[in-house]
C-alpha cells in the first residue's frame, strides 16, 4: 500500500458547546492528492472516498491515512457513494456515466450510460437494490443495481438537475434544480408527486434527513432550507452563510447540520435550534464538498484548488442512540403510520363550544396533526409545536391533544390526520350534535388554543417574579382583574446575533434584548390580562419563525372577526434599506446587506396587525433604524446613519417606539436594560397598568428624553405614532 504523507495541525479550536457535550474541534489530518470534487464515508466509517478532478476515485483509510486504492475513469468525477451495505462504490461526472465498483473482487464491475451530459448527483436507496442520478440532460434516472438500463426516467425538470436523493424508506426521491425548483418523485408509482419553488436561483443540494421528517436544500440565494416531508411546508431557513451554499451533509441522528460555502466557511450548526457550534477558519476558497463519518467522531471537506482533503476530528460529539436507533428501522421499514384515538363519544350538548380530546401514537416523530372539518383545515400543529407535550410509552411517542371547538347547529364530524415519515392516518371524530337552546341567549367566547407558550413562568404567591433581568421587576398579580380570551401578544427579544451568522463577532448583538422582552411578557401576563395560551415569546428569533408568529396572530385576528386585541413588543436590531428609508425589524439570522429576503419590513408588520380589523393594536418597538444601535450596531462599521421612512400607521393601531428619526435606540448598562423599555417598564410596575396611552406616551417622551442625556450623553426622543382614525379617541385608552 502506497503511503500517504498526513499533514498533523496543532490549529485547536477549543471546547464548543454541543446540547449537553463537551465538544473539541480541531484540524486533525490532511490528506495529500489532486482537487477533490465529493467525498464520501463508507458505511463503517473505516474509508473515505474522494472523487478527484484528475479523473480517478480515491479510497484511503480513515484510520492511518493511506491510501487503499484507486481506480480511473474517462472524466472528472463530481459524485461519490458507497452503498448501505458496503458492496459497491459508485461515481459519476463529466463523462456522462456512472462507474459502478465492486469492493469485494476490487474491480470495476460496470459502466451505466443513458445521460446525455455530466452526471451531477448520484445516491444509493437504503437496502442497495436502486441507484439514482441527476444530470445536466435535465432528467433523473433511476437504475436497479446490477442492472444496465434504467428503470424510470423522469424529464419534469424544467433546469438542469444539480442534485439527487433517496428518502430513507426509498420510497421516494428529491432533486434540485437550476432554477430553483425542487421536485419529489414516488418511484413506486412512478410519478411526480410535487415541485415547487424552494431559492433564488440553483439549488447546489438536497437531502432528506435521516429520520424521514424533513427535505434539506442548499442553494445560491444563501439559504438552506427546512421543508416538511409530508406536506412540504417551509419549517426552518437557515442564513449561516454570506454566499452560495454549495454543499452540506446531516448527521446519522438529524441533530447536527455540517455546511460549506462559496464564503469559504465550514459550519456546524444545530438544525433545531439554528444555533452555529462550530465555524472554521476562512478557507483559501470555497468549500467544495463535506461529509460525515457514520459514528459522527470525523467529518471531511475538500476546499477548490486544494490538493488535500480535511479530516476534521470531533472529539466527544455524542449522537442520540434513541434517534438512530428509530431511523435504522425506519430504512428496514419497520415502523408503521401514527394511530389516532378518541376518549369521547356520540353526544348531544347545548353548548356551542367543544372540547374535542383525541389521543395520537406513533413509533417515531409525529410529523404533522390537522383537525379538519368539511375538508377545512382548522388547526395544523408540526413536531416543534407538540414536542413539549410529548410523553414516550412502550417505544410510542404519545401526544393527547385538546381542542376547543366552535359547534354549527346540528351534526359536527370533525376529522384528524396524523403524519409521520411512514405516511398518515385519518380518523373521523365521534358525532357531536349542537341542539341551539331557543330560550336562552349565550356569547361565546372562542379560545384559540393553538398558541403554544415557549417560556415557563415562575409563580409564587401570586406573584411573577422577573429572573436576573437587570432591576428585579416584580409584578404582583391583581386577583379582582379576570383574562381577557381575546387579548394575545407576540413578545420578540433579538439579542444574539453572531451565535447565527458567521463573520459577526459579540460586539454586533444587541445587550439585554432578553431581559427586555422578558419583563414585558412577564407583565403582560400579570397585569395586561393576556392568557398564558394567548402568549408567543420568542428569544433570538430566526426570519421563519418570526415570519409564523406574526402569520399566527393573523389567523388568530380573523377568526375572531375584529374581537381581538393585540400587543406586540419587539426589542433587537432594526436598520433601513439604502435605497428605500424602508425600516426593517433583523431577525437574528437576517442580513441588514440582504433586506428583502431576510427581515421583516415595518409596513408589513403594520399591515398584519391590523388586517382583519382589530379591535385594537399597540406595538413597543425598541430597536432605532437609522443603521445605529445599542453597541456598536450590526452594520456599525459602514459609517452612517439614514434618516428611515415614515410608515402609515392605519386603523385601530398605535406605535411606541424608542427614538426618533436617525437617533439610536441607547442601552442603560447599570440596570441591564434597553434605556427606552427599562423605564417603560418602570412605569408599568409602579402604575401596574392603570395608565392612559396618553399618560404613558407623555411620560417616556420627556423621561427617556433627558435621561438619555444623563446616562449616554446622547439625544434619544421616544415616539408615539397614532393612525389618523383613532385621532381624538387613543389618548383615554388604558392598558387594562
Amino acid at each position: 500500500m502506497k503511503q500517504i504523507s498526513i499533514l498533523f495541525f496543532a490549529l485547536v479550536f477549543g471546547a464548543l458547546k454541543l446540547s449537553a457535550q463537551e465538544v473539541n474541534l480541531k484540524q486533525f489530518i490532511s490528506v495529500k492528492g489532486e482537487m477533490a470534487t465529493s467525498l464520501a464515508y463508507s458505511p463503517d466509517g473505516k474509508m473515505l472516498a474522494s472523487a478527484i478532478f484528475d479523473n480517478k476515485i480515491v479510497v484511503t483509510d480513515t484510520k492511518l491515512g493511506e491510501k487503499l486504492f484507486e481506480y480511473k475513469l474517462k472524466g472528472t468525477p463530481l459524485s461519490v457513494k458507497f452503498s448501505p451495505d458496503g458492496k459497491y462504490l459508485v461515481s459519476a461526472g463529466k463523462d456522462a456515466r456512472i462507474t459502478v465498483y465492486n469492493l469485494e473482487n476490487s474491480t470495476i464491475e460496470y459502466v451505466l450510460k443513458s445521460h446525455k451530459h455530466d452526471v451531477t448527483s448520484i445516491d444509493i436507496d437504503p437496502k442497495s437494490e436502486f441507484i439514482v442520478s441527476a444530470s445536466k440532460d435535465k432528467s433523473v434516472k433511476v437504475w436497479k443495481l446490477g442492472e444496465t438500463t434504467p428503470l424510470t426516467s423522469f424529464t419534469d425538470a424544467i433546469g438542469q438537475v444539480n442534485s439527487v436523493a433517496f428518502h430513507p424508506v426509498g420510497s421516494s426521491i428529491i432533486a434540485g434544480d437550476s432554477k430553483g425548483i425542487l421536485y419529489k418523485w414516488d418511484i413506486e408509482r412512478n410519478f411526480l408527486k410535487a415541485k415547487f419553488k424552494a431559492h433564488n436561483g440553483w439549488i447546489r443540494k438536497v437531502a432528506f434527513s435521516p429520520n424521514g421528517q424533513h427535505i434539506l436544500s442548499g442553494g445560491d440565494d444563501k439559504l438552506i432550507n427546512v421543508y416538511s416531508s409530508h406536506d412540504h411546508d417551509l419549517v426552518n431557513a437557515y442564513r449561516i452563510h454570506k454566499n452560495w451554499v454549495q454543499t452540506f451533509a446531516i448527521s446519522k441522528d438529524s441533530r447536527y447540520l455540517l455546511s460549506g460555502s462559496h464564503d469559504g466557511y465550514l459550519v456546524l450548526m444545530e438544525i433545531e435550534t439554528g444555533c452555529i457550534v462550530f465555524k472554521s477558519e476562512k478557507q483559501k476558497d470555497y468549500i467544495l464538498a463535506v461529509d460525515f463519518a457514520p459514528n459522527a467522531n470525523q467529518f471531511a471537506s475538500a476546499v477548490l484548488f486544494s490538493p488535500k482533503v480535511n479530516v476534521w476530528d470531533v472529539l466527544d460529539m455524542n449522537l442520540d442512540q434513541q434517534s438512530i436507533e428509530i431511523a435504522e428501522r425506519l430504512k428496514n421499514r419497520l415502523i408503521k403510520a401514527p394511530s389516532v384515538s378518541f376518549t369521547q363519544k356520540d353526544s348531544t350538548t347545548a353548548t356551542e363550544m367543544f372540547s374535542l380530546e383525541y389521543e395520537v401514537a406513533s413509533e417515531m416523530w409525529i410529523d404533522k396533526i390537522f383537525i379538519k372539518k368539511n375538508g377545512k383545515i382548522l388547526y395544523k400543529e408540526s413536531w416543534n409545536d407538540i414536542k413539549n407535550d410529548i410523553s414516550e410509552e412502550e417505544n410510542s411517542f404519545v401526544f393527547t391533544g385538546k381542542k376547543s371547538l366552535l359547534l354549527s347547529e346540528g351534526e359536527n364530524l370533525y376529522q384528524v390526520i396524523a403524519t409521520n415519515a411512514v405516511g398518515e392516518t385519518e380518523l373521523a371524530s365521534p358525532k357531536i350534535n349542537y341542539v341551539k337552546p331557543v330560550l336562552v341567549e349565550e356569547t361565546v367566547i372562542a379560545t384559540v388554543e393553538e398558541i403554544s407558550l415557549t417560556e415557563e413562568v415562575a409563580t409564587s404567591k401570586n406573584q411573577l417574579e422577573v429572573v436576573n433581568v437587570g432591576p428585579a421587576f416584580t409584578f404582583e398579580y391583581d386577583s379582582t382583574m379576570p383574562t381577557n380570551p381575546y387579548r394575545f401578544a407576540l413578545v420578540i427579544g433579538n439579542e444574539n446575533y453572531h451565535a447565527y451568522q458567521t463573520g459577526l463577532e459579540a460586539e454586533s448583538d444587541v445587550p439585554f434584548a432578553h431581559n427586555d422582552a422578558q419583563s414585558f411578557y412577564d407583565f403582560a401576563l400579570a397585569h395586561l390580562g393576556v392568557p398564558q395560551e394567548n402568549m408567543i415569546f420568542l428569544k433570538d428569533a430566526r426570519y421563519i419563525e418570526m415570519m409564523k408568529a406574526v402569520k399566527k396572530l393573523v389567523g388568530v385576528s380573523e377568526m375572531l372577526e375584529g374581537k381581538a386585541e393585540i400587543f406586540f413588543y419587539y426589542a433587537g436590531h432594526g436598520f433601513p434599506d439604502e435605497k428605500t428609508k424602508e425600516p426593517y425589524l433583523i431577525p437574528v439570522d437576517g442580513s441588514a446587506t440582504d433586506l428583502e429576503f431576510s427581515a421583516i419590513k415595518l409596513d408589513y408588520l403594520y399591515e398584519q396587525l391590523t388586517v382583519h380589523n382589530t379591535k385594537r393594536a399597540t406595538a413597543f418597538i425598541d430597536a432605532c433604524f437609522s443603521g445605529g444601535a445599542r453597541e456598536t450596531g450590526l452594520l456599525a462599521s459602514r459609517g452612517f446613519k439614514v434618516t428611515p421612512k415614515e410608515q402609515d400607521i392605519t386603523k385601530n393601531l398605535i406605535v411606541f417606539t424608542a427614538s426618533s428619526g436617525d437617533q439610536s435606540s441607547l442601552p442603560y448598562k447599570e440596570k441591564r436594560h434597553g434605556l427606552f423599555t427599562y423605564f417603560l417598564m418602570d412605569k408599568f410596575q409602579e402604575t401596574k397598568g392603570e395608565i392612559s396611552y396618553k399618560e404613558l406616551s407623555d411620560y417616556l417622551t420627556e423621561t427617556v428624553g433627558v435621561k438619555s442625556f444623563m446616562i449616554n450623553n446622547k439625544k434619544q426622543v421616544p415616539q408615539t405614532n397614532i393612525s389618523p382614525e383613532i385621532e381624538g379617541e387613543w389618548e383615554s385608552w388604558t392598558f387594562k
